[in-house]
């Protein structure tokens, strides 16, 4: 009979690490007290993380590798291999398998990585999209062709990503299949370890069974865990449980965990006790139903590919798979609302669900005021003191208050513009929901977060349930390729996607934004770019995530997330490419977005201010392109110039610059002159003037009076015109 992947691959020296060592078994008094701390562990964690080796197998009948009588042991002592009790294809998922099945199903166990090659974490059920088999699996084939994979009741003959002879079962593929196992000499799958690494980081215990964590890389990635980072500086916890001691039995210690020495079944045996949870039996499948099915479920899968925002919509709802036009109800992640419409979703909220209701998530919900703030309009202050009764009454963990208007430095909960702190505070997470009640919320997008504006009632109903019955957009691709030249920005990019299409172009449509040029972007960058699909009319904007994504999301958040890519043969409603080295500065001429001129084409428009600020145009890259552009050039503007301040260039803060430049600039952001506002709001067109705005919209009274004629421009732009006293190419001061 066979020992599979043991007798296939024999052990190298030159892969380090030791065998043989010897059992350990704690005394039944440290064990049960170390099961009482580990009890408690569980409890307390909200994120774990699981680890599995060979050892959690043992109790099936399949020997270990590097114990006493493990299979390499062995083989370098030239004794007789272990027999196994049991066929390889025939063993049943131990205790320790159903008990990580049941402690996944209370959400607490977040992933589970194994080294275990066995395929028995696939045979009791626990779900692939949450388990990285790091190492592969006998019993599963991948299709070269189209990567579909085929569980087999059968042992795989084959390692190494070798041809097995066997061909896609998916209509129309016939690609040739492979085994999905390592050799020596193969490197570990990059995606499954990236995303190992991502989790073990987020994770806030660590849970490793059954392993002596000798093979690198593998056995580092629990340290992850035990980490201090900068957004994360509370370290997570270590659990090792394993009959031999391991490399890493300090830092599990000195984590505040726990390093156990006893069979896995024993030890998960007391945690489910102790949690007061059943272990799930195992019943096995008749594997020629099981294999059909499984067939089939692929096969629709793969005959069914989707678009990023199609699969978010999917994995929140009850679906697996989702077409544009189906009704879906959707479970929201994250829900934000302002002082503008937070009073009148708290309304709603409790006339439907009564006085006494509690909102679904306390910690889901974030309250930003942001829009009418600095003024003395006593209507729109009282907004901001309905949103602080609301936190208070609801308990709200998320409220980013303002209660000393004099002086926004006083206030240290007060992030400002709400779309931009979303992202800085770490809302903003790939494969994830969230709604708001303000139309730009798509701006989050650009993570590669479903997130679409919703209105007061919509928003109201999402308090008190977390879902919302949303209709599947169908998604429009934009391709961008080529090297994007110096005085371009996101900005006119989408000003001129929007001329193109026009603003009902994408009406109630995702669009999905591709290409070298999004890939070489930096995330506030992006950002622009999904700000503005609502301009055109769109749900939802959406840029893939990627490493840039990542590494500004992990520094702002601990929190798990799991990214989405849209599959190759997903549907798109149009597809567009543009090559962005051939573009050129662009503008929106008044009264819409989609009024689409070049700047140079305007150079004959004389103006009298512009204005730098808004979730679009008013981040901190976007006001250091000013600044960089009124450094170099080195000289006062010609028209009055409304902008921000935030940190510099070339030795000086840009609000030092802009001050130099003859810029007026506030006392503390908000969403300002972007939509008028109250009289006395900051920046607002109390007359018929022309502007140059970084803002998104440029209808009539958008920005004040209501016979103001606004310009939609890049920060460059804006900068350039700003110096010039009309609308100007940045290219002349470059």
């Amino acid at each position: 009979m066979s020992l599979g992947y043991a007798e296939k691959l024999s052990f190298k020296e030159d892969v380090g690490g030791s065998l043989g060592a010897p059992e350990v078994f704690d005394a039944a008094t440290e064990l049960a007290q170390s099961i009482e701390k580990l009890i408690q562990l569980v409890s307390e964690a909200r994120s774990i993380i699981a680890f599995t080796g060979a050892g959690i197998s043992t109790s099936t009948g399949i020997p270990d590798f590097r114990g006493p009588n493990g299979v390499w042991t062995a083989q370098k002592l030239g004794t007789a291999l272990p027999k196994a009790t049991v066929e390889f294809a025939n063993a049943a998922p131990s205790l320790t398998h159903q008990a990580l099945l049941a402690l996944h199903g209370t959400g607490k166990l977040k992933y589970l990585v194994s080294q275990n090659v066995d395929g028995l974490h696939r045979r009791s059920g626990f779900p692939a999209a949450a388990l990285a088999e790091l190492h592969g699996n006998c019993f599963l084939e991948r299709c070269s062709t189209c990567g579909a994979t085929f569980t087999r009741d059968f042992e795989v003959e084959t390692v190494g990503f070798m041809e097995t002879g066997r061909f896609c079962e998916v209509q129309g593929c016939r690609g040739p299949l492979t085994d999905t196992v390592l050799d020596w000499d193969d490197a570990l799958p990059a995606k499954e370890l990236k995303e190992a690494e991502l989790r073990a980081k987020h994770a806030d215990l660590a849970i490793c069974l059954g392993t002596s964590l000798q093979i690198r890389p593998a056995c580092n990635l629990p340290l992850r865990t035990v980490r201090v980072y900068k957004d994360r500086p509370q370290a997570g916890k270590l659990v090792i449980v394993n009959l031999q001691r391991t490399q890493h039995d300090k830092k599990a210690l000195t984590s505040g965990g726990l390093v156990i020495h006893a069979r896995t079944d024993d030890v998960m045996r007391g945690l489910m006790a102790g949690l007061h949870m059943q272990v799930p039996e195992y019943k096995r499948l008749d594997t020629f139903v099981l294999e059909v099915a499984l067939i089939e479920q692929e096969a629709k899968r793969v005959k069914s590919p989707m678009t990023m925002t199609e699969k978010i919509i999917a994995n929140h709802s009850d679906s697996s798979v989702v077409r544009p036009g189906s009704n879906i109800w959707t479970r929201v992640d994250k829900l934000m609302t302002h002082d503008v419409c937070g009073p009148g979703t708290f309304g709603i909220f409790q006339k439907e669900f009564g006085e006494n209701a509690e909102v679904w998530d306390r910690e889901r919900v974030v309250l930003m005021p942001d829009h009418y703030i600095f003024t003395s309009d006593e209507r729109a202050n009282r907004n901001v003191d309905i949103l602080r009764d609301m936190a208070k009454r609801y308990n709200i963990k998320y409220f980013y208050d303002i209660t000393d208007r004099s002086d926004f430095r006083a206030n240290p909960d007060y992030k400002g513009v709400c779309h931009v702190a979303l992202a800085q505070e770490g809302h903003c997470k790939p494969g994830e929901v969230m709604f708001g009640t303000d139309s730009h919320t798509c701006n989050a997008g650009a993570f590669g977060q479903f997130a679409t504006g919703v209105g007061n009632t919509d928003a109201g109903f999402i308090l008190g349930t977390g879902k919302l019955l949303i209709k599947v957009p169908p998604t429009m691709r934009f391709e961008m390729v080529g090297q994007m030249p110096p005085y371009l920005l996101a900005k006119d990019l989408i000003l001129h996607i929007i001329g193109e299409i026009s603003v009902a172009g994408g009406t109630y449509r995702a669009m999905e934004f591709s290409g070298e040029a999004i890939s070489n972007m930096s995330m506030e960058e992006r950002m622009t770019i999904c700000n503005m699909v609502i301009e055109a009319g769109g749900k939802n904007g959406m840029c893939p995530p990627d490493e840039t994504t990542f590494d500004y999301v992990t520094q702002r958040t601990s929190e798990p997330f799991e990214p989405v890519y849209a599959d190759s043969a997903a549907q798109y409603v149009e597809s567009f490419r543009f090559d962005v080295s051939k573009l050129e500065p662009t503008v929106a001429a008044p009264h819409s977005p989609d009024n689409r001129k070049l700047a140079r084409e305007c150079r004959h428009v004389k103006i009298d201010r512009v204005y730098i600020g808004s979730c679009t145009g008013g981040k901190t890259e976007d006001f250091m392109a000013a600044a960089k552009l009124f450094h170099a050039a080195g000289q006062q503007v010609w028209a009055d110039v409304y902008a921000l301040p935030v940190p510099g260039c070339g030795g000086k803060t840009a609000a030092q610059i802009f001050e130099a430049a003859g810029c007026i600039t506030p006392a503390a952001p908000s969403c300002a002159a972007c939509l008028g506002g109250p009289r006395d709001t900051f920046a607002r067109m109390n007359e018929a003037q022309v502007c140059v705005s970084t803002t998104n919209r440029n209808f009539p009274g958008r920005m004040g009076h209501k016979d103001g004629q606004v310009y939609l421009a890049s920060p460059f732009t804006a900068a350039a015109s700003a110096l010039a006293g009309h609308v100007a190419d940045p290219r002349d001061y470059m």
